[in-house]
């Protein structure tokens, strides 16, 4: 995980707007009120409030937009210190009384509108910029306090042009939908004819957030898997970050073995439903790369462009309770944010 942030920073820098940006802006001035709540709203080492409320309002981009339609525009902010064409942004609303309130916050190369509400609020997309031809883009949804993520599809572009392909698509199924609220990771290509899937079924809020409400899922489906019983090893590295890690291992047997049986959603593939650990999942999430071995299997699982399965972790983490890896920065920031 920490090679993928450093790689980020590396390709982030100096890139060129993307087409997802707003293409024209009317900057204005921040009210005190509104850097004061974000000097609140920050975490203390971040770099836009070290140096105090005053170098905030240096560092940051301020525009108004209307989300909700009631003809009193939001306050969009851009943090624009140590950026290029990904940067974070927020957005507040000024309550009647003066107060302001997050309700969005997020990042990437600009914030879109789409024409579908929720409470009255239009969805947002945001896009992150990440090399010539690739990035994910994210959509957002209003739960009648603040925006909560809805759906990523990490798209890569022909370099010669075309419509974009999904490399991955990872999504949370509306609340108010029937049944259990399910966080899913499509089928997507890992390479050496294997396909890989994700469930988990969420707990509903106000329920104790343990295996009663079912461990997650990691689905395997390739034409190679052999029919019967099957045990799949799982390795993962942290690749050359220093300092050295020693490579994670899974135990045998357990949740890495099942009896395949043929995929309904694929011709000619058997499937192998595995339920890793908080463990193994607390290791996909954070180490580099992940080796999968076993009959039929191709070991190094393919990661670029995006990472499907890593991503799936992340997001996993928010709402099953994933413990830190040991030298790993993992902190309670993470599940406040509501982000992978």
């Amino acid at each position: 995980m920490i090679a993928r942030t450093l790689l980020l920073v590396v390709l982030l820098a100096a890139q060129p707007p993307s087409v997802h940006a707003q293409r024209s802006r009317e900057r204005v001035r921040p009210p005190r009120a509104l850097l004061e709540r974000m000097m609140a709203d920050l975490e203390d080492d971040d770099d836009l409030t070290m140096s105090g409320i005053d170098s905030l309002a240096k560092w940051i981009y301020v525009e108004r937009r209307d989300f909700n339609g009631d003809g009193v525009r939001e306050w969009v902010v851009e943090g624009s210190r140590y950026c290029g064409s990904n940067c974070a942004r927020w957005i507040y609303r000024r309550l009647p009384g003066g107060r302001f309130v997050q309700v969005y916050a997020g990042g990437g190369t600009g914030i879109a509108m789409l024409a579908a509400r929720s409470h009255g609020w239009h969805h947002v997309t945001e896009y992150w910029h990440m090399s010539c031809c690739d990035g994910p883009l994210s959509t957002f949804v209003f739960d009648g306090r603040r925006y909560q993520w809805r759906d990523t599809r990490y798209q890569v572009r022909p370099i010669d042009g075309g419509e974009p392909r999904t490399a991955y698509h990872l999504f949370v199924t509306p609340p108010e939908d029937p049944g259990p609220q399910r966080l899913v990771l499509d089928p997507f290509d890992a390479g050496g004819g294997l396909w890989i899937s994700g469930r988990y079924d969420i707990c509903r809020s106000g329920r104790v957030r343990t295996d009663v409400c079912g461990a997650p899922r990691l689905i395997l489906s390739s034409a190679r898997l052999p029919a019967g019983r099957v045990c799949v090893r799982m390795r993962a590295g942290s690749g050359r970050i220093p300092p050295p890690r020693p490579d994670y291992h899974s135990r045998a047997g357990g949740g890495w073995c099942g009896v395949t049986t043929p995929d309904p959603g694929a011709r000619g593939r058997r499937r192998l439903v595995l339920r890793p650990t908080r463990d193994d999942w607390a290791h996909i999430f954070r180490y580099y790369y992940v080796d999968l071995t076993g009959p039929g299997l191709p070991g190094r699982l393919q990661t670029s462009p995006g990472d499907g399965l890593s991503h799936f972790a992340s997001q996993l983490d928010l709402h099953y309770r994933l413990p830190c890896v040991e030298g790993y920065w993992c902190t309670d920031r993470d599940r406040r944010t509501g982000r992978g």
